[in-house]
């Protein structure tokens, strides 16, 4: 067994027009579902998803040296030359780490053989998915990826494996519902909100703090 990280990104408004329209818009689109989830609790709505909030996701593996900054980050992502699934150090990656929280997951040993084989048939970033976002639901490439869609294809697997057995002692209902949402969620907040609905824990990557939800 290995463990891997999850990892999510903290929005800021520093000129990044994507994350910060994506940040805002499903910030309140889940304000809005959690406080009609828990009957008019808008404060309780409005703490999850202060402490959740994030607007890119990435798959965290450990370096050979077995120290997590040493390790590697895969994504998909349009920024910098990389275009599409692609895997980077995490030294570069997580130079603000106080912009990062993560949950981690014990996995199987042939991960890094999956997430290699996404990295060589990369075919691009789906931009068009980014509609999706605003509800242009018919828009996307089959063959592209966005970040969280990247992720949670990959998170998917670990649940199945993993996470439920162990973390979720629920009906079969809650379970369907849980994968139905990461299956067609192309927002990194709601991925956190389920994976938190799930018992998972976070914390920062900056002091390993456990985030308080």
């Amino acid at each position: 067994m290995k463990k891997i990280r999850v990892l999510f990104y903290r929005p800021k408004i520093d000129g990044h027009i994507v994350d910060n329209g994506i940040g805002i818009w499903t910030g309140l689109l889940n304000t809005i579902g959690l406080t009609v989830k828990f009957k008019g609790n808008f404060l309780k709505a409005r703490r999850i998803v202060k402490a959740l909030m994030c607007s890119h996701m990435e798959i965290w593996t450990i370096g050979e040296d077995g120290h997590w900054m040493s390790g590697q980050c895969w994504t998909s992502t349009m920024r910098g030359p990389e275009s599409g699934v692609c895997v980077r150090s995490a030294s570069e990656i997580l130079k603000h780490p106080e912009r990062w929280f993560y949950a981690e997951f014990d996995v199987y040993d042939h991960l890094l053989t999956v997430l290699n084989r996404k990295v060589k048939e990369n075919k691009g970033y789906d931009k068009a998915l980014i509609g999706r976002f605003f509800g242009l639901w018919w828009m996307g490439d089959k063959e592209k990826y966005i970040c969280s869609e990247f992720v949670n294809e990959v998170l998917l697997d670990i649940l199945l494996k993993f996470v439920f057995w162990e973390l979720v002692n629920k009906k079969w209902r809650f379970i369907h519902r849980i994968v139905t949402k990461l299956k067609t969620t192309m927002s990194p907040l709601l991925s956190a909100i389920t994976l938190h609905e799930c018992g998972v824990k976070f914390f920062e990557v900056k002091d390993g703090k456990e985030i308080k939800v």
